[in-house]
């Protein structure tokens, strides 16, 4: 009977520790996806990527949108229209478009990415405020980073039922982009 008992209890213990190791695991598999897309966007940027935007627009960076109510981030295109000024790309660098990759105003490039069940984001600024929609925008050739906040920005993944499971991202006004 003690040798059931015991047994019992260190598999119920294995068991419970397997489930918050699983959790932490998609919480850094949704870190790495945002890291890989901020980079992506960046890398564009820099190598001024010839998106085509559409007759008559200009491409002036390349940003993430992220969205805390839905979930979901993607690449955009900031457009604005060529030649309406003497310098097009001094503009609000932020996302305008409705999220389609056709919509004629800042184009979403690729997928629209979205969180794991159970992962919620959270989106600061400096003064630690939270944001419901952010825009993190890439601009050539050093590259400039601007944002729809305060810089320097957190995104921090956070499950939903274990607040304490968590990843940060942090952007800095030089661009870096650090995983703690």
């Amino acid at each position: 009977m003690v040798v059931v008992s015991i047994t019992l209890l260190l598999s119920t213990m294995l068991i419970a520790y397997n489930r918050s190791s699983e959790r932490q695991l998609i919480i850094f598999r949704d870190q790495a996806v945002i890291f890989g897309t901020l980079n992506r966007a960046k890398a564009q940027a820099i190598e001024k990527f010839n998106f085509p935007v559409g007759i008559g627009r200009v491409s002036c960076g390349f940003g993430v949108h992220f969205d805390a109510s839905a979930n979901s981030f993607f690449i955009f295109a900031d457009t604005v229209l060529e030649g309406s000024a003497s310098n097009p790309c001094k503009s609000g660098y932020v996302y305008q478009g409705n999220g389609e990759f056709d919509s004629g105003v800042d184009p979403v490039i690729g997928l629209v990415n979205s969180l794991g069940n159970n992962i919620v984001f959270e989106l600061k600024d400096g003064s630690d405020a939270i944001h419901n929609k952010v825009d993190i925008v890439f601009i050539a050739p050093d590259p400039i980073v601007t944002s729809t906040i305060s810089l320097s920005n957190m995104i921090t993944i956070k499950s939903s039922s274990n607040p304490s499971l968590r990843a940060d991202i942090v952007i800095s006004e030089a661009g870096q982009i650090t995983l703690q």
